[in-house]
């Protein structure tokens, strides 16, 4: 085909993909604001730009499914208007078939391959720590400045704080805190009063706690042994404080949250670029299962294209309304459960594991070529169907 036409073609599918794949965010992030993202904003008192610091670092969440159905859509309406305006049939007369169909559909799925692989490879990972890394800083700022919510939990890290009254913005009674000192150790501190002391502008934030009593736990010392046909159930055992505490008043220092309390990047495979799972020493079998679910995401980027051709080659009037939702249907159970199918494949190694997935891969591909091939003529010939 002539190159200006192709071109032609390929900037109209990149707009309709940029414009499905953003009516797929906003309703997915629509969902995310309304029951996630704006009550834990509400909750915290954080203001607007910690909500949309939340909303930017959710957008790539979708990407995996959003992307290959919006390139799905994008080249299957294209291609049908294109069919049904009878220039195939022209290209047809002058030595273009469905080969050159089929030749441009894998350069679209190839680029779609490279974009998915950029974006669940290198974006996603990123965006991922960034947004529980700011989740937590919003809350630990709530703490701090005093912007506690009644009745909530409070999680950070290895403490968790709990508030069931407040009174004013500095004041709150009946203070819980639980801190995990070690795998064994714990300290659980109850205070009848909090009172917010100082300044977070000159960080020296501190909490005074008024009839505080502070209790250290052993997991391994228990007051009662239990019975003896009960020794291994759960919670036979339980724990008994090994320290008491009792203070009138007590003041405790803040730290001032430099943003060094979250975890660094990496503690969980997700967060973790694709060069840095292929080249890291995969220990638990994570890195190599998520890197295998990676790579099922992109392949369907290459098989989307795919699957929008052969459902325009299938799509007549009788079938209209049944070729696109089948298509994205098709291409949606393959992004969801294929991505959990890669995860059980045996741990044969990275190397082996996405060989496996590029074998299937291929041959899906294959197999789609071989259907295409089988219906070539409803890729040219118009059906008259009306978009």
């Amino acid at each position: 085909m002539p190159g200006r036409y192709v071109g032609g073609l390929i900037r109209d599918i990149a707009r309709i993909t940029l414009g499905v794949l953003a009516g797929i965010e906003a309703i997915y992030l629509s969902d995310k604001v309304i029951t996630h993202l704006l009550p834990t904003t509400l909750q915290n008192q954080a203001g607007f730009a910690d909500l949309a610091l939340l909303v930017l670092y959710a957008t790539p969440e979708i990407l995996f499914i959003g992307f290959p159905v919006a390139l799905l859509i994008a080249v299957y309406l294209v291609l049908l208007r294109r069919r049904e305006a009878n220039e195939f049939v022209v290209f047809a007369g002058v030595g273009y078939g469905t080969g050159a169909l089929l030749a441009l559909v894998l350069v679209i799925g190839l680029a779609g391959q490279a974009l998915s692989l950029a974006a669940t490879g290198y974006i996603e990972p990123h965006a991922l720590h960034l947004f529980g890394k700011t989740a937590f800083e919003t809350r630990y700022k709530a703490l701090r400045e005093g912007r506690l919510a009644a009745g909530k939990f409070y999680v950070f890290d290895k403490y968790a704080v709990f508030a069931p009254y407040r009174r004013g913005n500095d004041v709150v009674d009946n203070l819980f805190i639980h801190a995990r000192l070690d795998a064994n150790r714990y300290r659980i501190m109850i205070a009848d009063r909090a009172t917010l002391f100082g300044s977070p502008e000159i960080r020296n934030l501190g909490l005074i706690f008024e009839n505080a009593s502070v209790h250290e736990f052993h997991e391994n010392r228990t007051l009662d042994p239990g019975p003896a046909e009960c020794q291994k159930c759960r919670n036979a055992r339980p724990a008994a404080p090994f320290n008491v505490l009792r203070i009138n008043h007590l003041y405790g220092e803040l730290p001032a949250g430099d943003g060094q309390e979250f975890g660094p990047r990496g503690q969980r495979p997700a967060e973790l670029t694709s060069l840095e799972l292929l080249t890291g020493q995969d220990t638990g079998g994570g890195a190599t299962r998520e890197m295998s679910a990676r790579a099922v995401r992109a392949l369907t980027c290459l098989l989307a294209p795919l699957i929008a051709l052969l459902a325009v080659a299938l799509t007549s009037q009788a079938t209209m309304f049944i070729a696109l939702p089948a298509a994205c249907a098709l291409i949606l159970g393959t992004g969801f459960f294929g991505g959990q199918a890669a995860g059980l494949l045996p741990p044969a190694g990275m190397a082996a594991n996405l060989g496996a997935v590029l074998v299937l891969g291929l041959a899906a591909a294959a197999a789609l070529i071989w259907a295409v091939l089988r219906v070539q003529n409803g890729c040219v010939r118009p059906h008259g169907v009306r978009l």
